[in-house]
C-alpha cells in the first residue's frame, strides 16, 4: 500500500461524492471555490471537477469554520489565508481526516459486501 493512501484507494472524487462527504450541496462547493481561491479542484477533459483528498480536507475546514465556528466568509478567508501563509494550515486539516476515514471505511465495507454477495450467488 502506498504511504498516505487509505485502504479504499480513493484519491479523486467527483463533485457528487465530495458533496456527500462534506455534507453540503454541490452548488455550495462551487460557491466556496469562488470565495476561497486556493480551493481549486482539477478538471478532467470534459471540464468536470475532480477533487483530491486535500481539496476535501480544505472544504471540510471551510464548512467547520462557517457552520460550526460561525465565521463569516471574509473572516474565515482571512484566518485561513493567514494560516496558509504561516504554514499552519495542517493544524486546521487534522480534525477533518476522521471524516475521510469514515468514508474510506464505508467504501471498503461496500466492496466487501459485494464480494460476499458474489460468493453467495455462486454457492446457490
Amino acid at each position: 500500500m502506498v504511504k498516505g493512501v487509505l485502504p479504499s484507494g480513493k484519491l479523486i472524487f467527483r463533485i457528487k461524492e465530495a458533496s456527500d462527504i462534506i455534507g453540503v450541496p454541490a452548488h455550495v462547493l462551487r460557491f466556496w471555490e469562488t470565495e476561497f481561491s486556493w480551493i481549486s479542484p482539477e478538471r478532467d477533459a470534459g471540464g468536470r471537477r475532480r477533487y483530491t483528498r486535500r481539496n476535501i480536507e480544505d472544504l471540510l475546514v471551510v464548512k467547520k469554520m462557517l457552520h460550526e465556528d460561525r465565521y463569516t466568509i471574509p473572516g474565515a478567508r482571512k484566518v485561513l489565508s493567514r494560516a496558509r501563509h504561516e504554514g499552519r494550515i495542517n493544524d486546521y486539516r487534522k480534525p477533518t481526516r476522521d471524516v475521510l476515514k469514515k468514508y474510506d471505511d464505508r467504501i471498503m465495507l461496500q466492496s466487501v459486501r459485494k464480494e460476499l454477495q458474489k460468493l453467495l450467488d455462486m454457492l446457490r
